[in-house]
Order: C-alpha cells, then sequence, then structure tokens
C-alpha cells in the first residue's frame, strides 16, 4: 500500500515537473519574441539617433572651421 502511494506521488511530482518545463519553455519562446518585436521597433529610432548625431557633429565641425577661419583673419571677418 505504501508502496503505491510512494509511486502515485513520484508520477503526479513527474507529471506535475513536465508541466512546469513546457510552461517555461512555451515562456521562453514569447520572450524570445517579443526581443526580437523590441529589436525591430528599435532600429529606426537608434537609426534617426545616429543620423541626427552625425549631423550635428557636421555642424560642429563647420562651426569650428568658422570659428578658427575668424580668429585667423579677424579683420577680414
Amino acid at each position: 500500500m505504501i508502496v503505491w502511494v510512494l509511486i502515485g506521488v513520484g508520477v503526479v511530482t513527474a507529471v506535475v515537473a513536465l508541466v512546469l518545463v513546457a510552461t517555461l519553455l512555451r515562456r521562453l519562446k514569447a520572450l524570445g519574441e517579443a526581443v526580437v518585436e523590441l529589436q525591430e521597433a528599435l532600429l529606426p529610432v537608434l537609426d534617426e539617433i545616429r543620423r541626427g548625431s552625425e549631423e550635428a557633429q557636421g555642424r560642429m565641425i563647420r562651426l569650428e572651421e568658422r570659428r578658427a577661419a575668424t580668429e585667423a583673419d579677424p579683420v577680414g571677418g
């Protein structure tokens, strides 16, 4: 009798463990899909930030060149 109870408890424990593993795998798959979606949503924003940064850097270089030219020739400016 006790043997059957122990076997029953073992079987129930194994089934619960399998259900938990299956649930975990489904959650991991959903998490992976969410990460891919987030990355796809962020790429355009990151590209826009990169372009804005490059434009700002170009403006800063031009301003520095103008400032340097003005300092080199104060009368001509």
